[in-house]
């Protein structure tokens, strides 16, 4: 079990840092535009990372969703105080929020 949880938090953490330039991409999108895209496509964002996880938009609050073998997770936006749009994560249905890197969870 604890090598398996250290092989999901690897795929988590490759998950986050290769979908940083995506969130960048929302968050300018959304930025430029003021309304949330239409499609991940329209954001210049692909369907899936080079490992096959699939990416997804919520249109409802612009959640970024990778949906991986193991479990989904999920990048909730928010609006800083000087207009910049920061993400956190959350582990969606099969992850552990043990499972997140810390840089990933929310300070809240």
């Amino acid at each position: 079990p604890a090598y398996q949880d250290y092989v999901i938090k690897a795929k988590v953490a490759q998950a986050v840092s290769e979908t940083a330039a995506f969130r960048d991409a929302l968050g300018s999108y959304y930025l430029q535009n003021e309304t949330i895209p239409d499609s991940l496509e329209a954001a210049g964002v692909p369907a899936a990372l080079p490992d096959g996880t699939r990416l997804t938009l919520e249109q409802d609050g612009m959640l970024l969703v990778a949906t991986m073998a193991k479990g989904t997770l999920i990048f909730v936006p928010s609006q800083d105080a000087s207009g910049r749009i920061t993400w956190v994560c959350q582990n969606g249905q099969g992850l552990k929020p043990t499972h997140l890197p810390a840089s990933c969870r929310s300070e809240e």
